[in-house]
């Protein structure tokens, strides 16, 4: 079992120490992500992107969530260069 909001602390401390660190912005994500927070687990996935388009555990990640249409997903992603990204990288 996965304790995500006690990962979560530990994630958020190390990305002020490193923001610009991807891999941190993804497992900050994932806890969203597996405490059924969505739209703030998009947000850290879009950050991560931003910072390394070409991280495959990322798309791999996103792709379900993006098939799915959530609204709170979709929403989180106006920027149309990351949405083409990631339509390229699904088809």
């Amino acid at each position: 079992m996965r304790d995500y909001p006690l990962a979560l602390p530990a994630f958020l401390r190390a990305n002020k120490l490193m923001p610009n660190d991807y891999r941190i912005l993804y497992n900050i994500g994932l806890c969203y992500s597996g405490m059924d927070e969505e739209t703030e687990a998009a947000r850290k996935f879009r950050a991560a992107l931003k910072i390394n388009p070409e991280e495959s555990d990322i798309v791999k990640t996103l792709a379900p969530k993006l098939i799915d249409f959530s609204a709170a997903y979709w929403a989180t992603f106006p920027d149309p260069e990351i949405t083409t990204f990631l339509s390229l990288k699904l088809s």
